[in-house]
């Protein structure tokens, strides 16, 4: 049932966005962007990243200068565990556009810890405190890999 649902909404969306102008286009209206906006939030938030990813692809795909949508896609991502380049893209981007910079460097540093390369790490994990020396998160998972590190020795 809950498939038959994803392939219903996925196939309106692709109707959504295939229903021409004169140059193939169709230019969402306000309350259409608002509700993919919505659908996305509440997919995301609900822990629902499949779905959410997706519906992060088509609102990245309508207002590619949002920040936030490329830190929802690439964390769903990365809960995904789709751990490839995109990741880093998504939430370098959304550091580029300003949105959640110190988190997006955290998570990406919490990417390279999981995958053992401290380095890389440290140096997110550094970044993500130069913009904010009081972040506890950061913090932590810098005291984290450093006490990783001293057991390795």
């Amino acid at each position: 049932m809950i498939r038959i649902l994803v392939l219903i909404n996925a196939i309106a969306l692709s109707l959504l966005f295939s229903c021409g102008n004169s140059t193939g286009e169709r230019k969402l209206k306000v309350d259409d962007t608002t509700e993919i906006k919505n659908r996305a939030n509440k997919l995301y938030y609900q822990g629902k990243f499949e779905e959410a990813k997706r519906t992060f692809d088509t609102l990245i795909s309508v207002e590619p200068m949002q920040g936030e949508w490329y830190y929802k896609r690439a964390y769903s991502k990365a809960y995904l565990l789709y751990l490839n380049n995109s990741v880093f893209t998504d939430f370098r981007k959304a550091i580029a556009l300003g949105y959640q910079k110190v988190e997006a460097l955290h998570n990406i540093g919490v990417i390279f810890q999981a995958d053992k390369n401290f380095d890389s790490a440290v140096y997110y994990y550094s970044l993500a405190l130069e913009l904010d020396p009081e972040n506890i998160k950061a913090r932590e998972s810098l005291y984290q890999v450093h006490s990783e590190l001293k057991k390795l020795e």
